[in-house]
């Protein structure tokens, strides 16, 4: 079951919101639930995991070209790095069917293509 976001209902007024809920409900009905991730523990059989954040830098070649790679895309540096994750989480899994959300603050992001 999906849980109703909270965020979402400040950004669209009423019936925009109750819209895109519904879509997304259905676009993500049989959706798997769990990603089958080879890790060194065992699931916690509450469903709550200790979480950690784990920060790193990449040199300027580096993310001179991610955004040059961006730009012959016209996506932008969020898109292309998304997409990266996905990939990557493709060849820990092998899975092609992954879901993953994200937060974003620019709720026009699909409608403008940026």
């Amino acid at each position: 079951m999906i849980k109703e976001p909270t965020i979402t209902k400040a950004i669209y007024p009423g019936e925009e919101y109750d819209q895109l809920l519904h879509y997304w409900k259905q676009q993500l009905e049989g959706a798997p639930k769990l990603l089958e991730l080879h890790t060194d523990h065992p699931r916690s059989a509450t469903g709550k995991h200790p979480t950690a954040n784990f920060e790193f830098r990449i040199s300027k070649i580096c993310s001179d070209a991610i955004n040059l790679l961006s730009q012959q895309y016209d996506a932008s540096l969020a898109m292309t790095l998304f997409s990266a994750f996905n990939t990557l989480l493709y060849r820990y899994t092998n899975q092609t069917d992954i879901v993953v959300g994200y937060f974003t603050n620019d709720h026009n992001i699909y409608e403008n293509g940026n």
